[in-house]
């Protein structure tokens, strides 16, 4: 029987507060609680994902990022915007995963 992470565990009153206060600024106070709650619940996801596949990373760290992107942000005439930027993607971060 494996064991779950919780990031809520790591994280400090200090570094919460952090948090917050970016998404307060990013999101405005009313959105703040909801998306923090996702926000966690998808690093536990990934974390107890990462865990149950035998990967010994269990945290993220300054080496992982996170693409956020709008679909239209990569244009080439005459081609859809999601296939230029599925093209760019693979191309540029093909060593990488990627996943939507």
């Amino acid at each position: 029987m494996q064991m779950e992470v919780n990031v809520s565990q790591f994280i400090n009153e200090e570094k919460k507060t952090q948090i917050v206060e970016k998404l307060n600024f990013l999101f405005g106070v009313e959105k703040t609680e909801n998306i923090y709650s996702k926000l966690v619940k998808l690093v536990d996801n990934f974390n107890n994902n990462q865990k149950q596949a035998g990967n010994k990373k269990l945290w993220l760290d300054e080496k992982d990022v996170f693409l956020i992107t709008y679909g239209d942000s990569i244009k080439e005439d005459g081609k859809p915007t999601l296939q230029s930027l599925h093209e760019f993607l693979k191309e540029n971060f093909r060593t990488h995963t990627l996943s939507s």
